[in-house]
């Protein structure tokens, strides 16, 4: 896509979030950005309803953002699906490509585990030649051996590199991250991770609604909002869910790309048995893949998500939530670009854009994944936050 400089007098940062929750980690890895451009705004590129993972955020987008903002961030605008909900290179390309988009931001920040340098050196042997052939060759053996391309590849990666492959999701996407900035005039700066806050914790504490002992994991600013939110989860929509992949026709899943040959076809079947959403995914192969590319699969087929758009980048900037010093932000975004900042704007916007289609069903859709459910339109009709 074409690049947007931005001036270089002013200085920005951005983050790639899902904030599912915000936790102490989260206010801590803030705090490093800030010290290291001291007085520079920093916005978050914010999954949307739904994450990486392939799940169902456990609070909705609006109140996840507003949560980002006053625990210090000054501008949160979506990732939308597809990209919310791909795999890592995918999540990456989509959250940078919206950062370029904007053209406000001078710097990508995100945290690793690994170090700088061993994130340059791993991201360098990743786009190079040998490493292509090298994932070929293990695609070729995952299919033959029923192992998942994943461990195959960490196998032979670190028989071939003599380097560890990254194993954390930070790593993970701190490589895919820099892969993809590449040319582009948004530098990155590395945070270090040195907490191990529980992200997985956090939400098995707030689904328990255990206040007292969520208390101590995340900041005091979110907790009393998180005490009045609606838990969401695509187990509660699982009627729904089984409901369209019962009635799935094969050879138009085939025909969107996103899925290897056959996966549609088994996921139909088990949806025919299966009792519940979880009870789905414990039936499919885990064993050739992993649960959360299984999970984003049946999102794909859920909501008719193809390759072509899951190629294609972002093209308008919605605004979930701002500061003060946030509207400063929205206002150095170029004109000619397509901004929202009235969900409603998204429905005139998606008889030509297919990604505001796609966030529109996907929104609608998330309005059953609460206990009572939302209103059909509730995210249309929500206001984001602003300070």
């Amino acid at each position: 896509m074409e690049l947007i400089n931005i001036s270089q007098t002013s200085p920005a940062a951005a983050v790639i979030a899902e904030f599912n929750l915000f936790h102490n980690g989260h206010k801590i890895l803030l705090e490093k950005i800030k010290e290291s451009l001291p007085g520079a705004p920093v916005a978050a590129v914010m999954s949307g309803g739904y994450v990486q993972r392939g799940e169902a955020a456990v609070i909705d987008k609006y109140l996840r953002a507003k949560a980002a903002v006053l625990c210090g961030y000054d501008l949160v605008i979506e990732l939308p699906p597809p990209w919310s909900i791909s795999s890592a290179s995918d999540f990456a390309r989509g959250g940078i490509d919206t950062a370029v988009l904007s053209g406000i931001f001078s710097h990508l920040a995100f945290g690793c585990r690994g170090g700088s340098e061993y994130i340059k050196k791993t991201a360098e042997i990743m786009t190079g030649e040998k490493f292509t052939a090298l994932s070929e060759e293990c695609a070729a053996l995952a299919d033959g051996s029923g192992v998942p391309y994943m461990e195959v590849l960490s196998d032979r990666y670190e028989e071939v590199f003599g380097e560890p492959f990254p194993r954390s999701p930070n790593d993970i996407l701190a490589v895919e991250y820099l892969k993809c900035l590449d040319g582009s005039h948004i530098k990155p700066l590395f945070i270090s991770r040195e907490t191990h806050d529980s992200a997985t914790e956090s939400r098995r504490l707030f689904f328990a609604r255990d206040f007292e002992v969520l208390k101590q994991a995340v900041p005091a600013e979110v907790l009393d909002p998180y005490k009045t939110a609606k838990p969401m989860s695509l187990n509660i929509a699982s009627a729904a869910i089984l409901y369209k992949l019962r009635r799935l026709d094969i050879d138009e899943a085939e025909a969107l790309g996103t899925h290897p040959h056959g996966l549609p076809s088994r996921i139909k079947k088990a949806a025919r048995i299966s009792g519940d959403y979880n009870e789905l995914i414990k039936l499919l192969p885990t064993k050739t893949y992993s649960a959360a590319r299984l999970r984003r699969a049946v999102l794909y087929l859920l909501f008719g998500i193809t390759r072509e758009l899951v190629e294609s980048s972002p093209r308008h900037i919605n605004i979930l939530a701002s500061s003060e010093k946030g509207r400063e932000l929205i206002a150095r975004i170029p004109k000619e670009v397509k901004v929202i900042s009235r969900p409603a704007e998204l429905k005139n916007l998606a008889k030509t854009s297919k990604t505001a289609a796609l966030t529109v069903l996907s929104d609608e859709f998330s309005a059953l994944c609460a206990s009572p459910a939302y209103d059909a339109g509730w995210a249309l009709k929500a206001r984001p936050y602003f300070e």
